[in-house]
């Protein structure tokens, strides 16, 4: 392997996604994000989900319906998008959305929380059959603020990211579900520190981040289904994971993805474990409509949506 050449691409290569249409969530908003806007989506998909077929396909689910105590954990990456880290407000808001009453054809809600530390927040509801489902969410950035994060709190973020990837890893091997929504990182691993050119072009190479949650999936004896939700993931991720672990159920999109449209697979996956939906209506939980300003960013086409893959029986 020319390890020197390997490098000198991926740096090359960074440099350009960053003004890419594949980069195109990137650009700054004029405004701050806010909860009740991104939990705004959240309930706009799930209106969607409502109106699909209530049926239902146990068979398909028979490894999750065998725990009686169903763990889900999120891992919401670092999501800088200058000036503003965006991870800690699509995590609260999807905490909200989680708490809300349920609705007829609805069952990722109606939680309680029952736990909240920094970065962090713990759900659980009762599921029928004596059964219950703990939803565990934690993010990265420490605060709002991008330039803070990597300024005057480097050192303090740092260690927090430390902390989440540690935690991400070890849910991998204790869990039943994990889902990371974040920066794809173009294949150098799951994203939980800011932003670094350097950093990022040496994992792309090396993919040393990566190694630590394949060895995690390698070695777990519980996990059942593993969601990597941002841009490209199917063709960053796919193979490494499948030869990790084959049995795992793998949920990963092709496309470019925004934070909105990667909450929204979020959701629709939690909602189709729990109710056990058949496979047209788990396509149709796992496919989004692009809204207006996101059209105007030129993404791909006018749906974007995920692939629930079924590992090996």
């Amino acid at each position: 392997m020319n390890t020197k050449f390997l490098l000198s691409s991926a740096l090359f290569l960074t440099g350009l996604t960053m003004t890419s249409p594949a980069f195109a969530t990137a650009q700054p908003p004029a405004e701050p994000p806010s909860v009740g806007e991104t939990a705004e989506s959240l309930f706009e998909h799930l209106d969607k989900l409502r109106s699909l077929n209530p049926r239902t396909c146990p068979a398909d689910y028979r490894k999750f319906r065998a725990v009686k105590d169903l763990t889900i954990d999120l891992y919401f990456g670092y999501s800088n998008f200058e000036p503003y880290a965006f991870d800690p407000y699509e995590a609260e808001a999807f905490m909200h959305v989680l708490r809300e009453p349920c609705m007829p054809g609805i069952t990722a809600c109606g939680f309680k929380l029952t736990h909240q530390a920094v970065q962090a927040y713990r759900l659980r509801k009762s599921l029928p059959g004596g059964r219950s489902v703990t939803v565990d969410l934690r993010y990265s950035a420490l605060t709002i603020d991008d330039n803070r994060n990597s300024g005057e709190l480097a050192t303090q973020q740092e260690a927090a990211s430390h902390r989440i990837r540690q935690k991400f890893n070890q849910a991998i091997r204790e869990s039943d579900v994990v889902l990371y929504l974040g920066h794809a990182r173009y294949g150098g691993g799951m994203g939980f520190f800011p932003a670094n050119l350097v950093n990022d072009a040496l994992n792309i190479v090396f993919r040393n981040p990566l190694r630590g949650s394949t060895d995690a999936l390698r070695a777990s004896r519980k996990i059942k289904a593993f969601g990597v939700l941002g841009c490209e993931t199917e063709g960053h991720y796919r193979a490494s994971l499948e030869a990790a672990n084959p049995n795992v159920d793998l949920i990963l999109n092709k496309h470019v993805m925004t934070g909105s449209t990667i909450l929204q697979v979020a959701i629709g996956t939690i909602d189709s474990i729990l109710r056990e939906r058949c496979a047209p209506e788990l396509k149709a939980a796992l496919t989004t409509d692009v809204d207006a300003r996101d059209k105007k960013d030129n993404l791909v086409g006018a749906k974007e949506d995920a692939t629930y893959f079924r590992g090996a029986p």
